[in-house]
């Protein structure tokens, strides 16, 4: 899925959304790929604030000259040039003027109207035929009715009816040219108006949002098929002292992972002796994951552990530790010893607990599984 997100971008600005729907880009490690969201970013930036956010992104995205795709009309009309906005403010403007400016031109500047006239005619005409030479939209028909738009101009002004004698030898000629020219970007503005209604009622008779599987590009496609992969919920979780917040904080995000996710949760009363672990109450299985494995990339000490899928994942309010069968991304240690080291002498009952249900659930599976033990409650 990372793969085929050829694109790399480098998040500087997150604005609010309010959906759950859009997909900014997706992230991954070899074992696992995460979709993120775009209604998440606000909250990783914030996170991450001095580091800027990099995920991966689909060609399709984004708009451009060379990258404009079926989404580029989620941009900025599919600009090519920086100063088209600029420009296109400066033209307003400038006719706004002389639409104001006719009347007192007609009684008061009768010398020099016909010069300010003559400069609109030939101003516009040279911006129409630039038009389709500059090329400031990436598609032919934006180009196409911005060039007769401003021939349209031309034409209106020459038609002589702001002339002095208002009168001009093939004035009518001029006036079915100006209707021809006018009715092009006005024909193709209704012609979108029609395709974006009927868009939107398509989308309106939608009754759920697109899933994960059909937004993102060879997320359930048959590249994936030689894998048997699932498609879960991944806990993210970013601990309060860590990074320096009021309170821990929790992501959902939507992944597709080649191991297999088993969600317990442990309850914590009064008595050590009622323990009990039971799958939690999910619609998806979950698997948790520090925000720091996911999210910051992968350098030259934090390689082989990224790509190293762990086997248990212990879940409590104050964070999320991961343990590995391999003991060497343990500090030497087994993951039962890691467990009863996590936990401490003074919660031995608790780690004992948490060793049965990882060999109970976790046997089932066989080496493919990820065992998620959340604690519920204060320890």
């Amino acid at each position: 899925v990372v793969a085929s997100h050829s694109v790399t971008a480098q998040v500087r600005f997150a604005y609010k959304s309010s959906e759950k729907g859009p997909i900014a880009g997706v992230v991954g490690l070899p074992w696992l790929d995460a979709a993120l969201p775009a209604n998440t970013l606000r909250i990783l930036q914030f996170i991450y604030r001095e580091d800027d956010i990099k995920l991966c992104a689909h060609v399709g995205q984004l708009s451009g000259p060379l990258t404009s795709g079926r989404l580029s009309a989620c941009f900025d009309w599919h600009d090519r040039c920086p100063y088209r906005w600029p420009g296109d403010l400066f033209m307003k403007l400038s006719l706004g003027v002389y639409a104001g400016a006719l009347p007192f031109i007609a009684s008061t500047l009768h010398s020099s109207g016909s010069i300010i006239h003559a400069t609109i005619i030939l101003g516009t005409l040279l911006f129409a035929l630039a038009a389709p030479i500059i090329r400031p939209h990436v598609h032919a028909l934006d180009n196409l009715a911005l060039s007769s738009a401003l021939a349209s101009v031309a034409v209106g002004a020459a038609c002589g009816q702001y002339f002095l004698d208002q009168t001009l030898v093939g004035t009518r000629a001029l006036v079915g040219t100006l209707v021809v020219l006018a009715a092009i970007p006005v024909g193709l503005s209704a012609a979108s108006c029609i395709l974006v209604a009927l868009f939107a009622r398509r989308l309106w008779k939608q009754e759920r949002p697109a899933s994960t599987e059909d937004a993102v590009k060879e997320w359930g496609s048959s590249a994936n098929e030689a894998y048997d992969r699932t498609f879960a919920t991944a806990i993210v979780t970013m601990p309060a002292e860590t990074y320096g917040l009021s309170q821990e904080l929790k992501v959902e995000l939507p992944v597709s992972t080649l191991v297999v996710p088993v969600h317990i949760q442990i309850k914590v009363q009064s008595a050590p002796s009622v323990l009990r672990a039971l799958p939690a109450d999910r619609r998806h299985p979950a698997l948790s994951l520090p925000a720091d494995l996911l999210l910051v990339p992968a350098g030259p000490a934090t390689y082989e552990p990224k790509a190293e899928h762990p086997c248990v994942a212990l879940l409590t309010p104050g964070g999320v530790k991961l343990l590995y069968a391999n003991s060497v991304y343990n500090g030497d240690l087994t993951w039962q010893e890691a467990v009863h080291e996590f936990f401490g002498q003074q919660h031995r009952e608790l780690a004992q607990a948490a060793i049965r249900a990882i060999q109970e659930h976790g046997s089932r599976h066989g080496d493919g599984a990820l065992v998620t033990i959340e604690i519920v409650g204060s320890v």
